[in-house]
């Protein structure tokens, strides 16, 4: 954020905890799975086999719901 919107980082670390503590918190002790952006890019044959493994759905195919994942739409990388 800080390089693609200028934002500082100490706004983007506020913003991520204004919106996240809460989503956290008000799912405490409800089932739930956290997943990360870069995961679904790097290994999307395998993060969506664990979200569907999580929701307990047994898909005939996985091809349609890899091709929701467009590489193009992926505007940013980081090393991290």
């Amino acid at each position: 954020m800080a390089i693609r919107y200028r934002m500082p980082i100490k706004r983007g670390i506020y913003l991520w905890n204004h919106y996240m503590r809460p989503t956290i918190s008000d799912t405490e002790g409800c089932p739930r799975i956290f997943t990360f952006y870069k995961v679904c890019f790097k290994d999307a044959t395998d993060e969506i086999k664990r979200l569907v493994e999580f929701r307990g759905l047994k898909p005939d195919d996985l091809s349609s719901l890899l091709d929701a994942i467009s590489h193009e739409l992926k505007h940013h990388t980081s090393e991290n």
